[in-house]
C-alpha cells in the first residue's frame, strides 16, 4: 500500500464517483481506478460495487472507511501532541492525564473480545513507555 491509496479510497467512498474523486484529488480517473483495484487486490477484499456510472461501498468497504477515517484523525492528533510537547517541553512537558487517542489506543493493548485479550505485545509496551516519558 502506498500513501496515496487510503486518500483515494476515502475520497471515492465519500463522492461515490471515480470521475468526481479524480477531480477532487487532481489526478486522472484511470489513476484512481488503478489505485483502488490495487488496494482491493492487496487487502483481498472488494471495497466497492461498480455499476454502469455508479459506485457503492460494500459492507467491508464501510468498515475500512471507518477505520481509515479514525486512523487519519489519530495521526493528526499525534501531530498536535508532538507540537504541544515541542512548545511546552521547557515548561515540564505534557500535563499528566493528557489524552490523545492514537498513543493511548495502541498502548491499551488488545480489546477484551480479541483472542489476545490480556496479552500485551512488545509494540504496545513500547508505546506505553514512550507515553510515560512525555
Amino acid at each position: 500500500m502506498n500513501l496515496f491509496q487510503p486518500e483515494y479510497f476515502k475520497k471515492l467512498a465519500e463522492l461515490r464517483s471515480f470521475r468526481l474523486a479524480a477531480e477532487a484529488l487532481y489526478v486522472s480517473q484511470p489513476n484512481v481506478s488503478i489505485q483502488i483495484s490495487a488496494l482491493e487486490k492487496e487487502w483481498g477484499i472488494v471495497l466497492f460495487e461498480r455499476g454502469y456510472m455508479t459506485v457503492s461501498i460494500t459492507p467491508a468497504g464501510k468498515i475500512m472507511y471507518d477505520t481509515i477515517t479514525q486512523a487519519t484523525a489519530d495521526f493528526e492528533n499525534s501531530f498536535d501532541l508532538a507540537r504541544y510537547t515541542s512548545v511546552h517541553r521547557s515548561a515540564g512537558g505534557v500535563p499528566f492525564g493528557q489524552s490523545y487517542g492514537f498513543a493511548f489506543r495502541i498502548s491499551a493493548g488488545p480489546s477484551r473480545g480479541s483472542p489476545n485479550a490480556g496479552k500485551h505485545s512488545r509494540g504496545s509496551a513500547y508505546f506505553a513507555s514512550k507515553q510515560r516519558e512525555i
